[in-house]
Formats: C-alpha cells, structure tokens, sequence
C-alpha cells in the first residue's frame, strides 16, 4: 500500500502493471482518513514527504493508531524508513495539528503580511533500525500477507536445492513422507481425551499454506519450535483424510540447519559460521585481531542459550578447538554479527 498511489480498493497503477493494496485492507485504517488522504492528493498532487502530508491531511482524521497502521504495512515508505516513522510519531501528531490550526488562524502581522511560518519537522534518528523480521510480522498483522519480502526468502536457494516439498502440492503427496521448510503462521492447542496437549499449526511457505498436527509425543519433544513466526523444517507423512492435505509431524528442525548445517561462507575467507544440531562453530581467521575477538566473545556473551559454541582457531599453523564455558542462542542476527565482526 501507498498513501500517494493507492487507492480504497486495489487498483492497477497507470502506466505500469503494477498492483497497489487499497487503503481500506490495512487493519486499523477506516473511511474517514482515506477520504482525508484521497482528497488531498486530488487538489495538491502527491505528498512530497512527511510533512507535506501532516500539514495537507485533515489532522482531525490523524491518530495514532491510524498513522502506526499506515507507517507498518509500509504506506508510508516514500517518506522515510519505517523505524524512524515511528519513533518521532508524537512529534509528527503533534506538527500536524499545530501546523493546520496555524493555518486556519490565517495569522497576519499587522502590516498584512504572512505571519510567522511554523518551523520545519525534523526527525530525530532512533538508536536502532527496524529489522526486516519486525517489518514482515508488521505487515503480517495489518495486511494478512508479506509484502516486502517472504521470511523464507534468504533460504530459497538451499530449500530447491534440498528438493524440499511445497506445501501448495501436498495432496499429491497423499500418504508419503516429506519435508517441508515453512513459517508458523497460527497455532491451535487443544486437549485429547487423555488430558494432553496436542496442536493443529497453521504454517506457509511461498506456495501457499497447510495445516500440521503435533500429536503430543512429538510435541513434548519440539514445543519450543510452533511460535508465530518462527522458520521451521517439518518431517511427517501426509494425511488426506478430511479432503485437506495435513502433514502429521515426525520431527522439527529450525531453519538454520537447512542441507545438514546453515554455514555462512565468505569467498575471501571460507565457511565463519555453522550450526548443526544444538552446537555453533565459529572459524576465526587467521591474523584475527585481539580487538575482534573480544567483540566476537561480546557478540556471544549478549546472545546466551542453550546451544554450545566451538571456536575454530589457527595458532602457529596449529589447529585448535575451544569450547565457550557458556552457550548461546543461535540465530541469523547473531550469525550476521560474526560475519561482520570476522570479515
């Protein structure tokens, strides 16, 4: 969606053929704002930034929770990254209102003049920018589908190469066994006749989207695996029984470890990173620099968990393993650190 090129419904932007959301399907954005926002383009064209719109959108029709559902499924995106948006939004609000009232006073100074012109927005720059998983579970939650980027998009490459099943076929693949590498998108947890806990996990890849049950043997085993938004590998056999194609799940790996161990090469530098099973091994370079290992040692430190850390270490052309005293917590922000910190 876009708050200069969309309109209420979807529509095909001219000239192109290019699709735009209609304002009316972001969640939280109702008829009076996309009037306010359609009328303005129509007398003053499209807004040149953020606030061009605060002072031309009828701030009586600006809140809040409009303007967070517009600034997250990425309608504002013209104007600046979504993170920033955010993070002045008080101040935005609060320009909006200011500047309409300045102007409907029609303030002039005594000789006839203009009066004093409000001083311009500045945003100020949060510490941190929003990452691209805060964006995708943004859009997620506002427009019921990604946008930007699918989750598994950085894992395409390895999950057809694996020759991995698209859930999207899986009724073909009535009573076989697969593997499936997908996003968990809703989970339903409910009781058996016996008292325990089983799930039906609603999950998707870039094909479409299926159904898993998790049985309670094999939830007691991967329960730390079926959250919202978590990047999973599902083993298990599917089952058309309900004429709906449900893979009933075996065993559960995190994405990280798709072909065997997520590795992250550098052509310059070879394999810095790879995880399989619970344990991360790290190949430091060689002529590594003390300073880079204390920040490496940092990087591990602020990451603490459960999965063992090896460092892979080249001294006086003698290999040497060193197991960390403390493990940490595997994930693609922390493998993109080390990268970062080893290259």
């Amino acid at each position: 969606p876009s708050v200069n090129e969309s309109f209420l419904e979807f529509g095909v932007i001219k000239g192109t053929n290019q699709i735009r959301f209609g304002l009316r399907a972001v969640k939280n954005v109702g008829t009076g704002i996309i009037e306010a926002i359609l009328d303005s383009r129509e007398k003053g064209g499209k807004f040149k930034s953020i606030e061009d719109f605060a002072k031309r959108v009828d701030s009586r029709e600006i809140n809040k929770k409009v303007m967070e559902a517009l600034i997250k499924s990425g309608a504002m995106d013209d104007f600046g990254e979504r993170g920033t948006l955010l993070f002045n939004l008080e101040k935005i609000l609060e320009f909006a209102s200011k500047s309409q009232r300045h102007e409907q006073n029609g303030q002039v100074d005594l000789f006839g003049g203009k009066g004093i012109e409000m001083p311009p927005l500045k945003l100020a720059k949060p510490a941190f920018e929003t990452n691209s998983k805060e964006k995708l579970a943004w859009e997620k939650e506002l427009l019921g589908i990604y946008i930007s980027e699918h989750p598994i998009d950085e894992y395409q490459k390895q999950i057809e190469a694996a020759g991995y099943a698209k859930l999207s076929a899986l009724k073909s693949d009535s009573h076989k066994e697969v593997k499936v590498a997908c996003v968990v998108a809703a989970v339903q947890k409910i009781l058996t006749r016996n008292k325990e806990n089983m799930l039906f996990v609603r999950v998707e890849d870039k094909s479409g989207s299926g159904e898993l049950v998790v049985f309670p043997k094999v939830l007691s085993s991967y329960s730390r695996f079926f959250e919202v938004g978590k990047l999973i590998i599902v083993t298990g056999k599917v089952n058309t029984k309900d004429g709906e194609a449900k893979i009933l799940v075996d065993t559960v790996q995190d994405i990280a470890e798709i072909g065997g161990g997520g590795a992250i090469y550098d052509k310059n530098l070879g394999n810095l990173v790879e995880f399989s099973g619970n344990e991360i091994n790290i190949f430091v370079p060689k002529r590594t620099g003390a300073e880079s290992l204390g920040e490496l040692k940092k990087a591990l430190q602020d990451n603490p968990g459960k999965n063992d850390v090896i460092i892979h270490l080249e001294i006086q052309d003698q290999k040497k393993k060193v197991k960390m005293p403390t493990g940490s917590d595997f994930s693609k922000e922390l493998e993109k650190e080390i990268v970062k910190i080893l290259s």
